[in-house]
């Protein structure tokens, strides 16, 4: 698990890097962080890590917000799953206090993945045909 440190400074989307699968540590739904948009990097199918089942029965719709069309970073038809357009909740950003831990970018990247794998995107959302 990684841990948060004093010495850990936070990362810009920018500078944030994809992480494999052996970098993402395994997190309980009290520890998972809502992402803003600008914390999301451009991920294709191979590169999103996938949640277990047992993963993510720890995610709530409500612990992880879907995002709006404004927010989310473009994605490959194949990484967006069908959802009713009325089952889209809109991700806010919810601080606008600098990170200071690099668990909130592997969280991130978590988040993500489940959305995509649970199929909570919804393809005509993001005008995908």
């Amino acid at each position: 698990m990684i841990r948060c440190s004093c010495k850990v400074q936070r990362m810009s989307a920018a500078e944030v890097q994809l992480m494999s699968a052996a970098e993402v540590q395994l997190m309980s739904a009290a520890e998972v962080q809502l992402m803003s948009a600008a914390e999301v990097q451009l991920m294709s199918a191979a590169e999103v890590q996938l949640m277990s089942a047992a993963e993510s029965q720890l995610m709530l719709a409500a612990e992880a917000q879907l995002m709006s069309a404004a927010e989310v970073q473009l994605m490959s038809a194949a990484e967006v799953q069908l959802m009713s357009s009325t089952e889209v909740q809109r991700m806010l950003a919810v601080t606008s206090e600098k990170r200071t831990c690099l668990h909130h970018v592997c969280v991130s990247c978590c988040v993500v993945s489940w959305i995509v794998r649970t199929g909570l995107l919804h393809r005509a959302e993001w005008g995908y045909k």
